[in-house]
């Protein structure tokens, strides 16, 4: 019985070391398991936070491209009325010149017709 007794406690206490180990073996898998859950995540916050740093980029591009398009077409109607306004300048001199040589030609239309008056008279 003593022999029984010996087993069972030899038996009992390798049980007991082995549920120990398991003890410790468990929290050493739990922490391996929980320190890879904190490296993914963080892998998954890098890679969400390069895939905005990438779309921040391409955003601030897009807005460079159109702040130069915006001046491109800024100079242009800077342009345009600088043209418009020389046209508008050229339009009227040549309006007034169109009016001077109206006014000369019916000056020299009646000239030539006291000319054919006098010639007719003669």
């Amino acid at each position: 019985m003593e022999w029984l007794n010996v087993t069972l406690g030899s038996l009992a206490a390798l049980f007991a070391g082995l549920n120990i180990f398991q003890l410790f073996s468990f929290r050493a898998y739990k922490k391996k398991f929980q320190s890879e859950a904190e490296k993914d995540e963080a892998e998954a916050s890098e890679s969400k936070q390069s895939a905005l740093e990438r779309r921040l980029a391409a955003i601030e591009t897009l807005y460079d491209e159109q702040g130069k398009v915006i001046d491109s077409l800024r100079k242009d109607i800077l342009r345009l009325t600088t043209e418009k306004f020389a046209n508008e300048r050229r339009m009227v001199q040549l309006e007034s010149e169109n009016k001077r040589l109206t006014e000369e030609l019916d000056q020299v239309k009646k000239e030539v017709q006291a000319y054919k008056t006098i010639v007719e008279n003669k």
